[in-house]
């Protein structure tokens, strides 16, 4: 495809009058800002980006029929494929399907279980980030005025002080459900729903509920025959865009927590469920899964049943249920770990466990109520046999589950564990769990925020996860399932004491497919090995739907128009501290790729933090000081196809290997806009020191002032590493102003240093606070750029007059 841009050729700017070459020139900018813009769009046109969901006409499915879907977004095309994680279920693309809008037929089968699904659009472009669609046996209709028929699931938008209506005719005696779903779909609309009779009174409304993620539910029996009005708002009268959600009304069913809320892998178990309108009876006998995690459970049994699926817990602790003792007694435990599912059933009721332990142990004690949607308020009390308190908790961060951490004193074999209800309320939703683990015990978490991953064929791409190890010392394994054909994971081991890992996926290049995969982290502490899995970071769909985390697509996207490596020797991978690193790398181009190429680091660093004043308040930003970077920006020339990079080291960097990897954004002409990108391999570089300082003499010293009298002196040794050879400079930092910084050379051929100390005759006396003793010198005694850095060693500095 050629672009002309066609310009007056028989006027000279010489030849017009001012208004006219004021118009000549207007002209010329509108068609180069013309041109620019086409050739921006054709770029963008021919190269990659992944494809992006903006919109969906209906967010939900109906089992066991079909249900037409219209999609918005970018880069839906070509061969747009739909991925829903729901079984059994059909979906055909209709004709006419472009980049920006899709058609499709959705059938999903009648015995598929209610809840919530992810979807995703995979297209020959790579896989998008997940929308989430309820599925249930309603027909999906947009939103109405006039409800002919129930059951009902009507789709719509509320923002800013919309209130809308529906209505339908009830007759005495029916049940009705409102259920809306919103923030368990990803919708940031807090939702209020009411129902008002004929004579326009309020029968029944719900605000938004914590049990079901800050959604809103409610059910009434009718009390008379009459067209009744549903109406929907935003809390505030405030709903922020796109305020999507999904109203279901009818005779329909729900079940919220399960009870118990853990079970063992792969060992047959008893559920009943709680806060549920399926009545007392209502049971399930599932096996678990045999992985560790969150597990859905399918509830395809009961009729009518709508909204998300209740979750279980899947533990590798010894799952226990509360029992009542035949004396009326604490219930006795076994060592940890142990957990124990119970209910504070009635008012006033507290739970007493007695935990057998052993002296010197460090306990972790946790109560999980509130964040699965019970009642409870929690309050936890951990006593000797005897009956000395040894902790309480109530709140803590974010959630009103109590929780503490104790070490067994010496003598005892036994502790007492008491739960109840901050107000002596109590009741059958009153469920919860008390889980006890070793305080000692590994229990690492592994978290990323990409929910898509696309790896260019014949290249790669990183992804980044971030630990808390929570005791996990040792390396971290991330072992991966259900990743495309041709997509391989490389280096995917955090190491030990980072809490970062940069993992590389690469793809084949002939793959051309995505999938869901689930990543699982393992850490082994001894003899034990723990197994977790890896997270996406949290979001408020997930706060009652868990296993959505656990979900993260990777496809095998089309190849890229650059490719980036690292050259040079790999075998001498050393990170100077205090200094700066060269790093070559080249960049294979495309003839797509003829434009500027801009570069940015990835570390397995976690950028230190400092607080600035922004106006009045103090915010926390990163310290680039004291984080590992690239010593300059980096953007290449359309036609260069390699270049070297320096990595600025902190001198404070602990000194063991960082992870680290090039990622390379292609540029649109606006200098902006990126139309590519592609990554490095990750390089693991050793981080040492070039030069080293220790002192001799006492770090405590008095200063002259002036030229008279003997003044304090400084006196050690200069280590040099690395192969460096050349002679070193001393000087103190961290002076302030009116005290000029001292130096002493140190020669190439000497180690041992005698440094005095002193200061013009105009220095004011005094103590000076947070001064330092640094060396300097060059890694390679040629290259002005190779400037490294001793650590810095405190002085306490007194300056005196003579």
């Amino acid at each position: 495809m050629t672009v002309l841009l066609f310009l007056p050729a028989s006027t000279s700017r010489a030849s017009l009058s001012a208004p006219a070459r004021k118009n000549a020139v207007s002209r010329r900018v509108i068609c180069c800002t013309s041109f620019a813009v086409a050739l921006l769009a054709l770029l963008a046109d021919r190269l990659v980006a992944a494809p992006v969901i903006t919109n969906v006409s209906l967010r939900g499915l109906q089992a066991g029929g079909t249900t037409t879907l219209v999609i918005d977004g970018r880069d839906l095309a070509p061969n747009p494929q739909l991925l829903l994680d729901a079984p059994s279920t059909d979906i055909r693309i209709k004709d006419g399907s472009s980049d920006k809008r899709i058609e499709a037929e959705v059938t999903v089968a009648k015995g598929v279980s209610p809840g919530i699904y992810a979807l995703r659009v995979c297209s020959g472009k790579g896989v998008s980030s997940p929308i989430l669609l309820g599925v249930d046996a309603l027909v999906q209709s947009p939103m109405t005025d006039t409800i002919e028929k129930l059951p009902v699931a009507l789709h719509g938008r509320v923002t800013g002080p919309q209130i809308l209506t529906s209505t339908f005719q009830g007759k005495k005696g029916q049940r009705v459900l409102l259920d809306v779903e919103a923030k368990r779909l990803g919708s940031p609309l807090e939702p209020v729903v009411r129902l008002y009779d004929a004579h326009g009174a309020q029968v029944a409304w719900s605000p938004p509920l914590g049990v079901i993620g800050g959604d809103a539910r409610c059910q009434i029996v009718l009390p008379s025959d009459g067209r009744y009005t549903i109406e929907l708002h935003d809390r505030l009268y405030r709903g922020k865009a796109p305020g999507y959600f999904r109203l279901k009304v009818g005779d329909l069913h729900f079940a919220d927590i399960l009870f118990p809320l853990a079970a063992a892998p792969a060992k047959p178990t008893s559920l009943s469920f709680v806060s549920s309108s399926l009545g007392d009876d209502a049971a399930l006998k599932i096996t678990p899964p045999s992985e560790g995690g969150f597990a859905p459970v399918d509830v395809a049994r009961f009729a009518g049943f709508t909204g998300a699926r209740p979750t279980l817990i899947v533990s590798q602790a010894t799952e226990l249920l509360e029992t009542s003792a035949s004396d009326g007694g604490p219930q006795e435990l076994p060592s940890a770990p142990v957990a124990v599912s119970g209910r504070i059933s009635t008012k006033g009721q507290q739970d007493v466990y007695h935990l057998k332990v052993r002296e010197g142990a460090k306990l972790r004690i946790d109560v999980l109520a509130d964040r699965a949607g019970s009642p409870l308020d929690g309050v936890l009390s951990v006593k000797r046999a005897a009956g000395q308190q040894l902790a309480q908790s109530d709140d803590r961060p974010g959630t009103s589950d109590p929780g503490v951490e104790v070490t067994v004193p010496k003598g005892e074999t036994r502790l007492a564990i008491a739960l109840s209800d901050l107000r002596g309320d109590g009741g059958p939703e009153f469920v919860y769990r008390l889980l006890v683990e070793e305080g000692d015990a590994a229990k690492p978490t592994v978290t990323t925020s990409e929910a898509a991953v696309n790896v260019p064929a014949g290249g790669s791409q990183v992804l980044q996860v971030e630990v808390k190890r929570n005791g996990a010392k040792g390396p971290i394994r991330l072992q991966f399932s259900g990743l495309p054909e041709g997509v391989t994971a490389h280096d995917a081991e955090i190491a030990a004491g980072d809490s970062l890992g940069l993992i590389a996926l690469t793809a084949d290049d002939s793959a051309s497919n995505c999938g869901v995969a689930r990543i699982t982290a393992i850490a082994k502490e001894g003899q034990r090995s723990i197994e977790v899995p890896v997270l996406l970071e949290d979001f408020d769909a997930a706060r009652r739907q868990p296993w959505l985390r656990e979900q993260i697509a990777v496809a095998a996207a089309p190849a890229v128009p650059i490719r980036l490596a690292w050259s040079g020797d790999a075998d001498q991978d050393v990170l100077l501290l205090g200094g700066s690193t060269p790093l070559s790398v080249t960049i294979d181009r495309t003839n797509d790729a003829q434009g500027k190429v801009r570069l940015r680091l990835v570390t397995t660093q976690t950028p230190p933090q400092k607080t600035v004043k922004q106006g009045r308040r103090d915010v926390m930003v990163e310290d680039e000081g004291k984080t590992l970077r690239l010593e300059k920006a980096v953007e290449l020339a359309p036609d260069a196809d390699q270049a070297e990079v320096r990595l600025a080291a902190p001198n404070d960097l602990p000194q063991r290997p960082w992870s680290v990897a090039l990622i390379g954004e292609l540029l649109a002409p606006d200098g902006k806009t990126v139309l590519a990108s592609a990554a490095t391999p990750v390089r693991r570089l050793n981080a040492k020191r070039a030069v080293e300082l220790a002192l001799a003499s006492e770090a405590k010293i008095k200063a002259i002032a002036g030229d008279g009298g003997e003044t304090g002196v400084l006196k050690g040794t200069l280590l040099r590493k690395e192969g460096v050879t050349g002679p070193a400079t001393l000087t103190l930092v961290g002076l302030p102003a009116g005290y000029p910084a001292p130096k002493l050379e140190v020669p190439a051929d000497k180690s041992d240093f005698e440094f005095a100390i002193r200061f013009p005759a105009a220095a004011k006396p005094g103590q000076l606070k947070d001064v330092r003793l640094l060396a300097t010198t060059l890694a390679k005694p040629d290259d002005e750029n190779s400037t490294v850095t001793s650590n810095e060693l405190p002085i306490t500095l007194t300056v005196v007059k003579p």
